[in-house]
C-alpha cells in the first residue's frame, strides 16, 4: 500500500540520532541554526506550533480581543485561540481557495484585534497586501507556516512585528519526531515567548530520548509500504470498535470546548533525537523543496483536464499535499475505490457541525470536495504516475 504520509529520513538516520552518531544538539544550537538559516534575528524553539501560536498571542493580546482566523484550517489553531483568551472572530475562505478571503478579511480588520493566517497545503498569503488593506493595525500578525517546507522568502515577507511558525510535528513536511519553532524580528516578542515555554516545559528525562527515538522507528517501520496495509487493518478493526461512542462525544461537545486539560503537546519537551533530526532537516530542505515539486508537477501533468476533476494551482513554494477537488458524493466513494487499489489519500479538514454552512459556504464547500494526495519524500514519480492512473479511473467511474 501506498501510504498517505511517511518520515523524511529512514530508520538509519533515527538510530545514528538515538545513539548520538551526531552531534547533542542543544535547543540553543537548533534555535541559532534555523535562525541564520531563515536569515531572522530570532528563533524559539516549541513544544508544537499550536504552542507558539497560543504563547504569542497571551504575549500580545489580552482577553476577549478579536482574533481574526480562517474558517478552514485545524481545530487546534482554534483551541490555541481560545486558550490564549482571544475571541475567534472566524472568516470564510475564497471561493476555489484555500485561504482566507480578502474583501471578507478587510472588513475584518478594525478596531482592536489580531490575525492569524495559517498557510494551507503551502499556499502564501500577500501579507504586504494584507498590511495595506486594514482599517487598523492589528495587534500582532501570525503566520502558521506549519505545513510548509520553509525557504528563506517565506521570511522575508514578515513584517518586524508579525510572528511565524513552523512544525516537526506527525504528518508535517518537515516532521522531526516532535516540536515546533518560531520566528520574529521583535525582540521583545521572543523574549516573552521564550519564559512563557520555559515556565511551561515538564522537566526532561533521559528516558523520555528513548521513548522519542523508539516511537521513530517504529512510525519509520509502521510506514512502510510493505507493512503498512496490514497494520491499517488492523488500526481500522480497533477504530471501528469505539466508532460509535466516540462520534457521539464529539457531537455533543462544542467545537469549540476545552475543558479537558492541555494535551502533551504544550508541555512535553524537545529531545536531542528530535533536535539532530531538526538539524538533518534542516540540511536536506533544498532537496526537500525540490522533490515535493517533481512530483507535484508530474501530478499536473497526469491529472489535469480529468473529467470531474479540479486539480490546483502549483505555487511557486512546495505543497504539502498535492489537493484535488471532487463532488462531495464522489469523495467518498473515490477514497474507497483508492483504499482497494492500495493508496491511501486523506481528507485533512472537515467542517464542524456547530458552524453555519450559509455563513461560510466556500469554507464548508472546501471541506466537502478535497481530497489530499500523497506528497512525500519517499514518494517516487512511479508511485506518482500509479496514483494518477487510479485516481482518473476512479472519476471515470463515479463522475
Amino acid at each position: 500500500m501506498i501510504p498517505r504520509r511517511r518520515p523524511p529520513f529512514g530508520v538509519g538516520h533515527v538510530i545514528k540520532a538515538i545513539f548520538g552518531c551526531w552531534n547533542r544538539a542543544s535547543v540553543a544550537d537548533v534555535e541559532e541554526a534555523y535562525a541564520r538559516a531563515y536569515g531572522m534575528p530570532h528563533a524559539v524553539l516549541l513544544p508544537s506550533a499550536r504552542a507558539g501560536i497560543c504563547w504569542a498571542l497571551k504575549a500580545t493580546i489580552g482577553d476577549g480581543i478579536r482574533v481574526i482566523c480562517t474558517a478552514y484550517t485545524c481545530r487546534v489553531v482554534w483551541e490555541a485561540i481560545a486558550r490564549s483568551g482571544g475571541q475567534l472572530h472566524l472568516v470564510d475562505v475564497k471561493e476555489n481557495s484555500f485561504l482566507m478571503d480578502e474583501v471578507a478579511m478587510k472588513r475584518a480588520q478594525v478596531g482592536n484585534y489580531g490575525i492569524l493566517l495559517p498557510e494551507i497545503y503551502g499556499y502564501t498569503y500577500d501579507l504586504s497586501q494584507i498590511a495595506r488593506q486594514a482599517t487598523s493595525a492589528q495587534k500582532v500578525r501570525i503566520v502558521d507556516m506549519a505545513m510548509t517546507v520553509p525557504t528563506a522568502e517565506h521570511f522575508a515577507r514578515l513584517a518586524d512585528g508579525d510572528f511565524a511558525v513552523i512544525s516537526f510535528g506527525a504528518g508535517k513536511c518537515m516532521y522531526a519526531g516532535w516540536g515546533g519553532m518560531a520566528f520574529t524580528r521583535n525582540q521583545e516578542l521572543a523574549g516573552c515567548v521564550r519564559q512563557i515555554r520555559d515556565q511551561s516545559l515538564t522537566s526532561y528525562s533521559r528516558w523520555l530520548s528513548v521513548r522519542r527515538g523508539l516511537r521513530m522507528v517504529a512510525f519509520n517501520l509502521m510506514y512502510e509500504p510493505s507493512a503498512y496495509g496490514f497494520l491499517r487493518k488492523i488500526k481500522c478493526a480497533k477504530q471501528l470498535l469505539r466508532k460509535g461512542l466516540r462520534n457521539y462525544r464529539r457531537s455533543c461537545r462544542s467545537f469549540l470546548s476545552f475543558e479537558k486539560p492541555c494535551s502533551k503537546e504544550w508541555f512535553l519537551p524537545t529531545t536531542y533525537v528530535d533536535r539532530n533530526l531538526m538539524l538533518y532537516n534542516l540540511e536536506q530542505a533544498g532537496r526537500y523543496i525540490e522533490h515535493r515539486k517533481l512530483l507535484a508537477e508530474r501530478y499536473q501533468r497526469n491529472l489535469r483536464g480529468t473529467a470531474g476533476l479540479v486539480c490546483p494551482e502549483i505555487p511557486p513554494y512546495t505543497l504539502s499535499h498535492y489537493t484535488v477537488r471532487v463532488k462531495p458524493a464522489v469523495r467518498p466513494l473515490l477514497v474507497n475505490y483508492l483504499l482497494k487499489a492500495g493508496i491511501e489519500v486523506s481528507t485533512i479538514f472537515d467542517f464542524p457541525k456547530n458552524l453555519s454552512k450559509r455563513e461560510f459556504p466556500h469554507a464548508s464547500r472546501t471541506a466537502s470536495e478535497v481530497l489530499n494526495l500523497p506528497l512525500h519524500m519517499n514518494l517516487h514519480l512511479g508511485d506518482v504516475d500509479r496514483i494518477s492512473e487510479s485516481v482518473v479511473r476512479g472519476c471515470l467511474k463515479y463522475s
